[in-house]
């Protein structure tokens, strides 16, 4: 089934970059960003790398979409059938390179990471489901209605066709934001190694 989001700008490889950029500077200090690239803050730049390789999944099995004129808001959505990322997704989209680009040990905390979550998601989410890959503002442009933006037009698309959908997120003061929007927290779990939150939510098909 391919995702139609009216209003919003299907991503392109030429906007790639503005949209890396945006994502990069919104989790920059995320807790599964620092996990990830093992610092609390991590530079721009090994930021920028993971985020672009996060980009080419999507890219290559879902759909992404952005709002604003530089790709201010990014959101990427996984159907279905590619919920799970499978190693040949990974390598497909420049996982060898990630390694060099951030760092060799990227790939035990990727495992570690993806292990943990996708069990959390499996146990929650059994059924057929759109997966919430990524959504993001950049830093500078939060909290002028981006996010619902991007999200609106998602909800209405998953209603339509009667789909459920399901997320994951570490920052407390997205879970109002996203039960304005249906999404029921699922689980609470922590991050393996750092006892940061992981929260899972979960939405059925309204109307």
């Amino acid at each position: 089934m391919r995702m139609e989001l009216p209003g919003l700008q299907r991503l392109t490889e030429h906007q790639l970059d503005a949209a890396v950029d945006s994502l990069t500077t919104a989790f920059q200090v995320d807790p599964s960003t620092q996990l990830l690239l093992n610092a609390q803050r991590p530079s721009l730049a090994r930021v920028r790398a993971f985020y672009r390789f996060t980009m080419r999944v999507a890219l290559r099995h879902g759909h992404v979409f952005a709002a604003g004129d530089r790709a201010q808001g990014v959101c990427a959505w996984l159907p279905p059938e590619h919920v799970d990322v499978s190693a040949w997704m990974f390598l497909r989209a420049g996982g060898v390179r990630l390694g060099l680009d951030v760092d060799l040990g990227i790939y035990a905390r990727l495992l570690r990471y993806e292990g943990y979550a996708a069990r959390m998601h499996a146990r929650h989410a059994p059924f057929p489901h759109w997966y919430l890959f990524t959504i993001g503002v950049a830093r500078d442009h939060q909290g002028q209605g981006l996010s619902g933006r991007l999200l609106r037009p998602a909800m209405a698309f998953l209603d339509r066709h009667g789909q459920h959908s399901y997320l994951e997120t570490h920052s407390e003061r997205n879970i109002t934001f996203y039960q304005k929007y249906g999404y029921q927290v699922a689980e609470v779990g922590r991050l393996p190694g750092t006892g940061a939150p992981h929260w899972c939510m979960l939405r059925r098909p309204q109307g």
